[in-house]
């Protein structure tokens, strides 16, 4: 080890500055490092839910369109009642 390992270490990301105590490698995060990582870790969670929900929110519309314009079509098709349910 040099002599300057044992000082906290910056380091700059895209989410701001990142601190350890001692260097990147043999060091641990600071309380506010700590804390702005599980912010952006959550805010990474809201993206993928978001992301991951809209598939099921762009095929669900065309069935309400589906059964509004054309309810007898639909129940003489042998569809279950669940489909049917208009929200």
């Amino acid at each position: 080890m040099t002599p300057g390992d044992n000082e906290p270490q910056k380091i700059e990301t895209r989410i701001g500055p990142l601190e350890f105590t001692h260097d990147f490698a043999n060091g641990f995060p600071t309380d506010a490092t700590v804390a702005r990582l599980y912010d952006e870790r959550d805010f990474q969670r809201a993206c993928q839910a978001y992301l991951w929900s809209l598939p099921a929110v762009s095929f669900d519309r065309p069935r309400l369109e589906l059964v509004r314009v054309f309810p007898v079509l639909l129940a003489n098709r042998g569809l279950p009642r669940s489909l049917l349910a208009v929200a």
